[in-house]
């Protein structure tokens, strides 16, 4: 287990560590907002690996804590996009940009995932009878 929390930390440190380092480290909100944005990426990258239930995290959390924690972290990950989209707003960035509309577009989409995956894949009334 805490084997897992060390990998799982380094999962979303070491993206923000090859951002930061060459920086000096963190400069002001925008940083924020891109160390942000890389661990809401990575949030959901890692939700392929969760999702795919391999054996060796089944043994170290059990499948019923492992599912737990990929039901949870979508709102995790939403959340730091949200952030890193408002703190991006809050700097000055341009929001309606190429580049930033494709980033809401993708935010929007996950919403929606997310959103359609509590309703059609939970254990919920509908899906008992």
């Amino acid at each position: 287990m805490k084997l897992f929390a060390l990998a799982y930390a380094a999962s979303l440190a070491v993206p923000a560590a090859l951002y930061l380092v060459p920086l000096g480290g963190f400069t002001g909100a925008y940083s924020v907002s891109v160390v942000l944005g890389l661990a809401a990426f990575t949030i959901f990258a890692n939700q392929f690996l969760l999702a795919s239930r391999p054996a060796f995290l089944v043994s170290a959390l059990g499948q019923k804590r492992l599912l737990t924690l990929h039901q949870s972290l979508p709102a995790v990950g939403i959340a730091a996009a949200v952030a890193h989209r408002t703190v991006k707003g809050m700097v000055g960035m341009d929001l309606e940009s190429p580049q930033a509309a494709l980033g809401g577009i993708a935010l929007l989409l996950f919403v929606l995932a997310v959103l359609a995956a509590a309703f059609l894949m939970a254990n919920t009334f509908w899906m008992r009878a």
